[in-house]
């Protein structure tokens, strides 16, 4: 738990959603944090509700995407794998999915395209 992320993500839960209840079960207790810099998305164009899209809808149903507002202090995006909930007794996962977690990381920043420019891609 990230206490300068509560207010977002409680106002993301406030609204109660049956598909985002349903999923909740399914959440790893590891989470990919990406903190994005202002400046270059006010630069490059681009809002928080559309970089968090194009996260989720590039892992369709193996990702859970939340973000901040646009107008937040820090834009934060935090994305949880969504599987078959393989936890240990205490509730945590296993070492194995921390480093899966990295290398999800290296994908979407390498892979995940943003914008399609004339000489090339931005990636995440």
């Amino acid at each position: 738990i990230i206490e300068e992320d509560a207010v977002f993500i409680e106002s993301f839960f406030t609204i109660p959603d049956e598909d985002i209840e349903f999923k909740l079960h399914l959440q790893s207790s590891w989470l990919l944090r990406f903190e994005l810099d202002h400046a270059k998305m006010i630069d490059r164009k681009l809002t928080i509700p559309y970089v968090a899209g194009r996260i989720a809808e590039s892992f369709k149903t193996d990702l859970f995407v939340i973000w901040s507002e646009d107008n937040s202090q820090k834009l934060i995006i935090h994305c949880r794998v969504l599987g078959g909930g393989d936890k240990n007794d205490h509730g945590l996962g296993t070492v194995e999915e921390d480093i899966f977690l990295r290398q999800l990381e290296k994908t979407m920043l390498n892979s995940v395209s943003l914008r399609i420019s004339s000489l090339n891609y931005m990636y995440l």
